[in-house]
């Protein structure tokens, strides 16, 4: 049902009353999805009730790393090598830590899940004997997030996706770090993320 009330000013020329103005017009109890128009000579009314937003999912694709331009080692092969062996006294460890902008659709409202691919090549060793997975700890924005696990040591290049936490994760500016675990080397060529989230629209 619709209802509409009208306030009518009367004004009295030369003793007749005149043509009546719409001066107010309130529009109550119609559909979500009916615009309602009231319109006169001194003034156009639109009064509408849109349909409430819904909730949407949707996913941004987030690139860390490439290695196409980076060359380590006498063979100049591409690629980013990270580390931790603490009995080397020159340079122990070697991180892998980039800054990245997650910036959402309109009406944000949380993240759903983080998921970490990453393109590498490398060996753990321990005492010369190469142990059978390379593993690391992911932090973003300073808050440990999950486990990188690389089960794949060979030479050759290998795939590894992980589903991260994403409550250090916000809009705007963030930071990762990658942090190897003990007698772990690694030569990454590239390292991206995905984020899912819902939003209002």
């Amino acid at each position: 049902m619709i209802i509409v009330g009208i306030v009518l000013l009367l004004s009295f020329v030369g003793g007749a009353v005149a043509t009546p103005s719409i001066q107010q017009v309130i529009v109550t109890n119609f559909p979500s999805n009916q615009h309602v128009t009231v319109t006169n000579p001194n003034l156009n009314v639109t009064v509408t009730n849109p349909t409430p937003p819904t909730v949407h999912t949707s996913a941004v694709d987030i690139d860390l790393f490439e290695a196409a331009s980076i060359l380590f080692g006498s063979g100049n092969q591409p690629g980013l090598q990270i580390w931790n062996i603490p009995t080397q006294s020159s340079s122990p460890e070697q991180n892998f830590t980039r800054a990245f902008s997650f910036a959402p659709s309109n009406g944000f409202i949380q993240v759903s899940s983080v998921a970490l691919t990453v393109t590498f090549s490398g060996y753990s060793t321990v005492n010369g004997i190469p142990s059978t997975t390379d593993a690391g700890n992911v932090e973003i924005n300073g808050q440990s997030s999950g486990n990188l696990v690389l089960p794949d040591r060979a030479a050759s290049t290998s795939t590894a996706a992980e589903f991260l936490s994403g409550q250090g994760l916000h809009l705007g500016a963030n930071m990762i770090n990658i942090v190897m675990l003990s007698n772990n080397v690694v030569t990454l060529y590239e390292v991206h993320l995905t984020v899912e989230y819902t939003f209002l629209a």
